[in-house]
């Protein structure tokens, strides 16, 4: 026995020399200033929103400046049932950095602490001196974190859990003796008498341990006695210590000369101190009853197992009380109390650990895995010992009951740990961790001129890409990125690529808060931007890639800027309600592929020869490459960008519109839309196509369609609008010639067919120019605004596999302004969200490639906000049906609706929206066999 109680203090010492920090209750949720925001003013106070309640006198707050002086801050006040604490801050707060150290005390007894730091901006909302060492998307733990229990608490609550085990199992297993007429129950009552004592004293130095241990729970550290009745341990510790000292009293007056009343009193005392340890800790901050009573069946359970066996041990050395006996008639109340603390153990430990991540990864985790293997082999033990005693086959052997009672007196000691110990409940997975949307840093800065798109990706350390988008020509562009995390700085010159975006590549050495200082023509940028870098690691939660080739520095960085900010929005859906695979994070990497096919096929390649990423996700005219690449490693891709064109690979899913449905929508379009309203005797259709596979591809489900109506198609080659002079674009046009014209065009074509559009719109007509239908790779707010009156008339319309007015569409307006300051919606953001819902989709059946295509291959509704996802017998081809919008802007005379004005909703562009023009849905119809996809590039579709 004494063997056993060595090993037990051993494995004390072991778990308690040094257990990780862990973050406990309560948890910060949000703070007010937001962590690693710089806010326009000077904020009247600090307020910190946390899980569950906390106690303001036990609590602290502390605000620094950036040189490290201390702010006198006001006293912290609680609301929300202690759920908000806040300070007030001094007046005229200087613009400047500022650091935040907050503790909370918890009603559970715990501590937390965190740190987070804030920015206020200057005049003119200029950035703050210090800027780059504001913490953001790396800072570490969302809740915060807390020192590990001492030494003294833990042993203190396992000699009081022992002590009451003893006192109240070890009389319940006498009175069981006695009623049963086990031989020597006497003797084994008197053996017992005189443990009793030793007991009751041990309880009674724990109870005053647990008095000044909750007093001196807050943040400073030091005894606060009002400290005790602010928290329900503290009460816990209170009542215990009340209940403990009055029958101790009460024994010393009535019951050293009365037997009954001796015994009563000690398992009164043994009752108090296991209820008091139940109704105290973790479960105090679940704030409902059951959890509490189920805790109180276990730790009583638990108290009359581990005590009647120590008292067994007890009463039958010597011989005098016979053991096989004495272990009979405790059988049934030992198995009774095993499989009531086993039942409610496991619903405790399930509730408390809350996730197989924190099962494995976190201390309290581990510890419940440890009494889970010391419990059930104590329960073999006792199973032994009660085979053996009830078929009579030999006497009972002490000494496996002794092993028995060891092992129960070291599940105490976990018990009594684990109370100490930061539970799962409450704490956020890995993927919920940190930043929720890791992926390229898209950040919007502030340019003469207006805002200017930013772009840093993969946004990993090591080789990225930075791009910028300016909002006007410029002849000359530069940056220098700093962060806190390194000494140095990163310089770079970017140069002008063929779609307007400016890019350079830039080594980053360190994850961290970069913050990016542009110079445009040489005058510094009025304010800095911030770019995260880096995915926050966590120990047996490796991060999961979702793999993007795309086009950020060529033709298409407009278009996939976009669309990767609409498919980071989805993943960081996923990433909040806990990621994949028990708590990993999904991470959007980015890879540029300047828009050449050749350098996205070899991207995709380098990329795949790595770790194995979830899914491809690719952008851009040219990112084709990269899909026959990731079919041929098996790898699903998803298509959600119409600038891709469809590649006959295996496992490709293509969100966007099939060209050859989009080319039967437009002409259907023509049909029902156009040409109802067309002057007399007007049945020219005009049609700007492209000489590529989708080009090709379109106009064959175009010609089909005209094909049932009288119409008459031209097709013209892009370069006829591009370079048409103005005379050559008012004949063309002319709504007495054309009823329709048919927009398509590649990445490097669209800039110059809008110029041209533009450029009509500024013609004098005198009849009128005809209506623009753009393909869905054609149609975005850049055509429409760069179309110029054109564009804000209604004359140019076009076909889009994603619809506006669906709920998630909704949802993705709402939130890109809310989580990217200075951005606005798109129908790109939308492709982009769309496709990430496909593959959240996806990865509900598992992570694998088979079993994500598995899944993909008949989809469940993952959203509205698609018109229908692909052909199960074509998954590579798209969608097959499309809506046609056309945008709406805010009347130039605002006209309430009541007196006939325009209605106005959305904010797809700066003073407009876009709108249905019919609620039916194009294409050709489902029992159409479409044609097969080209194999190869400028394949024979053209007819």
């Amino acid at each position: 026995m004494r063997r056993l109680l060595v090993v037990a203090a051993v494995v004390l010492g072991a778990l308690c020399a040094g257990p990780a920090a862990a973050v406990a209750h309560p948890l910060l949720d949000t703070a007010a200033p937001a962590p690693g925001v710089v806010s326009p003013h000077a904020p009247a106070q600090i307020t910190l929103a946390f899980s569950e309640g906390a106690v303001a006198r036990g609590s602290a707050l502390t605000v620094r400046d950036r040189h490290g002086k201390v702010l006198r801050v006001g006293r912290l006040r609680s609301a929300s049932g202690g759920r908000q604490l806040s300070s007030p801050l001094p007046s005229r707060l200087p613009a400047g950095v500022y650091r935040v150290h907050w503790v909370a005390l918890g009603t559970d007894g715990h501590t937390t602490s965190g740190d987070f730091s804030f920015g206020v901006a200057g005049p003119h909302g200029a950035p703050p001196p210090g800027v780059e060492t504001l913490g953001g998307g790396l800072s570490g733990s969302r809740g915060g974190s807390a020192a590990a229990e001492g030494a003294a608490s833990v042993v203190a609550r396992w000699l009081g859990l022992a002590a009451g085990a003893v006192l109240f199992g070890g009389l319940l297993l006498v009175l069981v003796l006695r009623r049963r007429g086990v031989p020597g129950a006497g003797v084994a009552g008197e053996r017992l008498g005189a443990v009793l004592p030793i007991a009751w004293l041990v309880a009674l130095l724990a109870a005053s341990e647990s008095i000044f241990a909750e007093a001196s729970a807050g943040a400073s550290r030091g005894l606060n006695f009002g400290l005790l009745t602010a928290s329900g341990t503290g009460i816990a510790a209170i009542v215990r210590m009340a209940v403990l000292a009055t029958l101790s009293l009460v024994l010393g007056r009535f019951g050293l000369r009365r037997p009954r009343l001796r015994r009563a009193l000690y398992g009164a005392g043994g009752l108090t101190l296991l209820l008091s340890y139940a109704l105290s800790g973790h479960v105090l901050a679940q704030g409902s009853t059951w959890p509490v009573l189920v805790m109180a069946i276990h730790v009583l359970a638990a108290g009359v197992w581990a005590g009647g066996l120590i008292a067994l041990v007890l009463v039958t050395r010597g011989g005098e009380v016979a053991s096989s006996a004495a272990a009979r008639a405790f059988a049934w109340v030992g198995a009774t109390a095993l499989g009531a603390a086993a039942v409610t153990g496991a619903v405790s430990a399930i509730r408390e650990v809350h996730g197989w991540y924190f099962l494995r990864w976190s201390d309290y985790g581990r510890v419940v895995l440890i009494k889970t293997a010391v419990v059930v082999l104590a329960t073999i033990g006792g199973a032994v010992t009660a085979w053996r005693a009830r078929t009579g086959r030999g006497e009972v052997r002490l000494g496996v009951v002794r092993i028995e009672s060891g092992l129960l007196v070291t599940t105490l000691l976990l018990a009594a740990l684990l109370a100490g110990l930061a539970q799962g409940r409450g704490r956020p997975l890995p993927a919920e961790n940190g930043n929720l949307l890791p992926g390229p840093a898209i950040a919007s800065a502030l340019l003469p001129g207006g805002t200017a798109g930013t772009t840093l990706a993969p946004a990993r350390t090591g080789h990225n890409v930075f791009a910028v988008l300016p909002p006007r020509r410029a002849s000359s562009l530069s940056v220098r990125l700093a962060c806190a995390c390194h000494s140095g700085s990163v310089n770079a010159v970017l140069h002008r690529g063929e779609g307007g975006a400016w890019s350079a590549p830039v080594d980053i050495p360190e994850n961290g808060d970069w913050y990016a200082y542009l110079r445009v023509d040489g005058k510094p940028a009025p304010s800095p931007v911030q770019l995260t870098v880096g995915v926050a690691p966590a120990p047996g939660a490796p991060v999961r890639d979702v793999l993007s080739v795309a086009d950020l520095s060529g033709p298409g960085a407009a278009r996939c800027r976009a669309h990767l900010l609409g498919l980071e929005l989805a993943l960081g859906r996923l990433n909040a309600s806990g990621g994949v695979q028990g708590g990993r994070k999904v991470a959007l990497r980015a890879l540029d592929d300047g828009g050449s096919p050749g350098r996205a096929g070899q991207v995709a390649r380098s990329a795949l020869g790595g770790q194995r990423p979830l899914a491809l996700v690719p952008c851009g005219s040219g990112a084709e490459g990269a899909v026959a690449a990731a079919g041929r490693a098996g790898l699903p891709s998803l298509i959600g960008d119409p600038a891709v064109d469809p590649v006959p690979a295996p496992r490709a899913f293509r969100l966007a519109a099939d060209p050859y449905a989009d080319g039967v929508a437009l002409g259907q379009a023509v049909a029902k839309q156009v040409l109802p309203s067309a002057q007399a005797g007007v049945r020219v259709v005009r049609a700007i196509v492209p000489d590529d596979d989708q080009g090709e591809r379109r106009l064959q489900g175009l010609r089909a369609e005209l094909a049932r109506t009288h119409a008459r198609l031209v097709v013209l080659a892009p370069k006829a609008l591009i370079g048409a002079s103005p005379a050559r674009l008012a004949w063309l046009l002319d709504r007495r010639r054309t009823a329709a014209l048919v927009l398509d065009g590649t990445d490097a074509d669209v800039p110059g067919e809008t110029a041209a559009l533009h450029r009509l719109g500024r013609l004098p007509h005198s009849a009128g120019s005809a209506v623009t239908l753009a393909s869905e790779r054609v149609l975005s707010e850049r055509l429409i605004e760069g179309s110029g009156t054109e564009g804000r008339v209604g004359a140019v319309q076009g076909t889009s596999a994603v619809q506006v007015d669906s709920r998630d569409a909704l949802a993705l307006v709402r939130a890109i302004p809310a989580l990217y300051p200075g951005e606005h919606p798109s129908l790109d953001a939308l492709r982009g969200y769309v496709t990430g819902l496909a593959l959240l989709d996806g990865l509900g059946g598992g992570t694998s490639p088979s079993s994500i295509a598995n899944r993909l291959a008949r989809p469940s509704p993952f959203t509205d906000a698609l018109g229908a996802p692909w052909r199960s017998d074509m998954p590579a081809a798209g969608s097959p049906r499309v809506g046609l919008l056309a945008p709406t802007f805010l009347p130039a005379t605002l006209i309430p609706t009541s007196q006939g004005g325009e209605a106005y909703a959305g904010n797809y562009f700066g003073d407009g929206a876009w709108t249905r023009v019919t609620s039916e849905l194009y294409g050709p119809s489902l029992e159409e066999e479409p044609p097969p996809l080209s194999a190869g590039p400028n394949g024979s579709n053209r007819g």
